[in-house]
């Protein structure tokens, strides 16, 4: 792991409340009355395009921050954020 960048706050805000909408979309299939949602096929489209979106913002608000601060990477390696710093960290790929 190696720190390689610090996000300016508003970066950093913009990034963590797409995250977060994400992790909460994701938690709705985990919890235990999911059942009678994803059986709900209004409820469950509804769902689906949410998620969908937040995916590509989260993956669009990334290629924005490597394009604005030219993000170090290596072959196989993952960027992950410290939302309480705005630091970037670069972990290198596999096990």
């Amino acid at each position: 792991m190696k720190k390689i960048e610090t996000l300016s706050s508003e970066d950093c805000e913009k990034m963590r409340l797409i995250f977060e909408r994400k992790i909460a979309l994701e938690n709705l299939t985990k919890m235990k009355e999911k059942s009678s949602f994803l059986l709900n096929d209004e409820l469950y489209e509804r769902f689906l395009a949410d998620y969908s979106k937040s995916v590509q913002e989260l993956k669009a608000c990334w290629n924005y921050v490597d394009e604005k601060y030219h993000l170090e990477s290596i072959a196989g390696g993952y960027w992950d954020i410290d939302f309480s710093t705005g630091d970037i960290y670069l972990f290198p790929g596999g096990n």
